[in-house]
């Protein structure tokens, strides 16, 4: 008889357990539904300040704002090809004249040579992104080797120096 008792108590909690999952699923639905249209409102707002904020700007303030917007997109734009801030030149620009500086070039007859001629645009511009890094960690290198070269110079130059003035003071003894 007992465990007739705790089985049917067992029953009555899960059944309990299950309404009340109900009761919470409703809830976090309705507080997804909430979270939702707040995030819309401010979405709105923010449109609406932003829209007020440019009908209000001065000429001035208007072309500082957009080449403010064009210099980020194409800080933006050079980070993604693998620039960084030693490449300081945009379209606009660069002393070469050249438009399209900043666009992957494709040397088609050169890819056609060397059978890359079926490289999807994708591939291509990673392989141009892997061959701007090789370039920078050459130059790493070289400007490595050549610190290293300078202070070599001056410890021969403090060691050369060392050597003449002992030399000067023992003629002058």
């Amino acid at each position: 008889m007992m465990t007739i008792d705790i089985v049917k108590a067992k029953r009555k909690k899960s059944r309990r357990r299950r309404h009340e999952s109900s009761s919470d699923t409703d809830s976090s639905t309705d507080l997804l539904l909430r979270l939702e249209k707040e995030r819309m409102e401010l979405k709105k707002r923010k449109r609406r300040e932003k829209e007020s904020m440019k009908a209000r700007e001065t000429p001035e303030e208007k072309r500082a704002r957009r080449l403010l917007k064009k210099e980020s997109k194409n800080r933006k734009m050079n980070l993604e090809m693998g620039w960084n801030d030693e490449v300081r030149y945009t379209n606009e620009d660069n002393p070469f004249g050249d438009s399209q500086l900043t666009e992957n070039f494709r040397w088609d007859a050169k890819l056609k040579k060397e059978g890359l001629e079926s490289l999807s645009e994708k591939d291509y511009s990673k392989l141009q992104r892997l061959k701007v890094e090789e370039t920078r960690q050459e130059l790493e290198k070289v400007k490595k080797a050549r610190l290293e070269r300078e202070r070599e110079n001056e410890k021969k130059d403090k060691l050369f120096l060392n050597f003449r003035n002992a030399q000067r003071k023992m003629i002058n003894l």
